[in-house]
């Protein structure tokens, strides 16, 4: 009941607008019928009726163009609202003839309706011209309501998408970060130049994608991968064997498209939420299924980090507005878990 009166709510003022157009057409009708204003005779049911059949074009055409809208954010496509203007044509036809002859048989009124080609001919012409009408009205609708949603969408998704890159340049280029991560490169260049130059590398890595990719929507998993696994080893080399990130062999193949830095996000928020020791090792698991799950075990405790604890709010908001579906949060005593929405790369 709440679905039916939330339709209704949303669509109210273009319902307004198709009973003033019955209104309109009932009275045309009327006067094409009458020789002469003494015969003219205003049937109050007429609007009526021409509004049930508007609502009903409407209906199925909205219902169709959800069926066929996909998942993923994208602009209003005229060939696709072609088709749905087709296929709901071929519908609306099969369920009005289809009424109409079963009302036609019970009250007797088949000779009438469907006595000659003449009469099925008109009728069918009737419908089609109604259909055409209305359901071309139902369309231009439809599509400058879609349009503004898409229009309102890209806006809030520049928006999250700036506050998701704003923190993440603030949170890399933050002389903390790098006067951390120079001091622990100098440490190592004393006490093992192997291991030093692996840090650089692994350093340089994080800087490079983070450069990369700070003006686009979508990337690879595959390198979010990387880019998560290179940040995670150069909080290895602070929390050493404190922590462990495994990645599942069903997110290394996995074809899909994610936000830059996501996973990245989830390995960090794992270890600042959580302390980690090599005798009560904190595991952080990606893998994937109908989600990609980041999961990690809670170890009490949270380190001393400045944050304005938006990045899984904005994480979540860029996932809704590209892929429609929002992320999933589980929190049980021993288990905090992510799944993200997999975003296919041929959508």
């Amino acid at each position: 009941m709440y679905r039916f009166k939330s339709y209704f709510s949303n669509h109210k003022a273009f319902f307004a607008f198709l009973f003033v157009i019955s209104i309109i057409l009932s009275l045309k009708n009327q006067l094409l019928v009458s020789s002469s204003w003494q015969d003219f005779t205003y049937h109050a049911d007429a609007p009526f009726w021409i509004f049930l059949m508007a609502l009903l074009i409407f209906i199925i055409i909205s219902s169709v163009k959800k069926k066929r809208s996909h998942n993923v954010l994208h602009a209003p496509n005229a060939i696709n609202y072609l088709g749905t203007f087709l296929i709901s044509l071929l519908l609306y036809m099969v369920l009005a003839n289809t009424v109409s002859l079963g009302l036609s048989i019970t009250f007797n009124n088949f000779d009438r309706n469907y006595g000659s080609i003449l009469q099925f001919s008109r009728r069918l012409s009737t419908q089609l011209i109604d259909f055409f009408v209305f359901g071309s009205i139902s369309l231009a609708y439809l599509f400058s309501k879609e349009n503004s949603e898409y229009i309102r969408s890209i806006n809030n998704l520049k928006v999250s998408e700036a506050q998701a890159r704003i923190n993440q340049l603030q949170k890399q280029l933050n002389p903390h970060f790098l006067f951390n991560n120079l001091n622990t490169l100098d440490q190592l260049i004393w006490e093992d130049q192997h291991k030093a130059s692996e840090y650089l590398t692994e350093f340089a890595e994080v800087y490079r994608y983070t450069l990369h990719n700070t003006d686009k929507q979508l990337i690879s998993l595959q390198e979010e991968l990387v880019f998560a696994k290179s940040y995670f080893d150069l909080l290895e080399h602070k929390y050493e064997n404190s922590y462990k990130l495994r990645i599942d062999d069903s997110v290394k193949y996995l074809a899909a498209l994610v936000p830059p830095f996501c996973l990245q996000l989830l390995v960090e928020n794992a270890v600042l939420h959580n302390i980690g020791t090599p005798s009560r090792i904190v595991t952080i698991n990606i893998s994937a299924a109908d989600h990609i799950t980041v999961e990690n075990n809670k170890i009490a405790g949270k380190r001393t980090f400045s944050g304005n604890g938006k990045g899984l709010k904005n994480l979540s908001s860029q996932f809704e507005l590209l892929s429609e579906r929002q992320i999933k949060k589980e929190e049980t005593e021993n288990y905090f878990i992510v799944k993200l929405p997999i975003i296919k790369e041929h959508s």
